[in-house]
């Protein structure tokens, strides 16, 4: 069973007292007892006084099953609260966070504001899900070094995350690489931490992941196709990644 607590108030915090009643919409087989237990649509009350939310019901993560929760205060006939929610495992667990939508909190919705509370606890999360910027450039050179460049579009740090090459032709003998520009004037060039190469009908695929931040000042990136001996003219498809930190 999974304890749920909570205050239920009106808009200047004062509490209200009514009755909130959780129904399911289709029965659900707890296996975690024994024997099992079938849990049916049967609606069930639970009197709540001043406002204290203090009650217990079975997990419904497992099944993927929400509750209808209903609250309406002492002589109403509406309801204040109307919503659904599933009831996680963990326990307790604040009524306030089973919310899904509709309720403002810190000026987010409560299901926004869970997901923020997560990235703001673990910082490294929000670098792992925010999706890096991508700038393809075309290359199409005779067999002399062409360095491209790439103007950073935001104003803070840099996390450099890959060089994707993609050629048709002429791709023997080339070397790629990848570096910051500096206000400075002192480019750097950048060792990647991972390179890999695959060769299939005729095209090649060269993959370097680097993961390197780089302060704010940095102005940009750069791309250099540099030729060794017997290089030939080629054919390229060059795709930097990178993101905002």
């Amino acid at each position: 069973m999974t304890s749920i607590l909570g205050i239920i108030a009106d808009s200047a915090a004062l509490p209200l007292s009514g009755t909130l009643a959780v129904s399911l919409p289709a029965p659900v087989i707890d296996d975690t007892t024994n024997p099992d237990s079938v849990y049916t649509t049967e609606p069930y009350s639970f009197t709540i006084t001043n406002g204290v939310v203090n009650i217990s019901l079975p997990a419904t993560d497992i099944q993927q099953v929400a509750y209808h929760f209903v609250f309406t205060e002492t002589g109403a006939d509406s309801p204040l609260l109307d919503f659904y929610a599933i009831v996680p495992s963990t326990t307790p667990v604040q009524f306030g966070s089973l919310i899904p939508t509709g309720i403002s909190s810190t000026n987010l919705d409560t299901s926004a504001l869970r997901v923020a509370k997560l990235m703001g606890s673990d910082p490294q999360l929000g670098q792992l899900i925010k999706q890096p910027a991508c700038v393809a450039l075309q290359l199409e050179v005779q067999a002399t070094q062409r360095t491209l460049f790439i103007p950073k579009p935001f104003a803070g740090a840099i996390l450099v995350r890959g060089l994707s090459v993609f050629s048709t032709a002429g791709y023997q003998n080339w070397v790629f690489r990848l570096g910051v520009v500096n206000s400075s004037g002192n480019d750097e060039q950048l060792t990647p931490a991972n390179t890999s190469t695959t060769t299939q009908n005729g095209r090649r695929r060269i993959l370097q992941t680097y993961d390197i931040t780089r302060a704010a000042g940095v102005m940009g990136l750069y791309i250099q196709a540099v030729p060794e001996a017997g290089a030939t003219p080629i054919t390229a498809t060059l795709i930097a990644s990178f993101t905002e930190v």
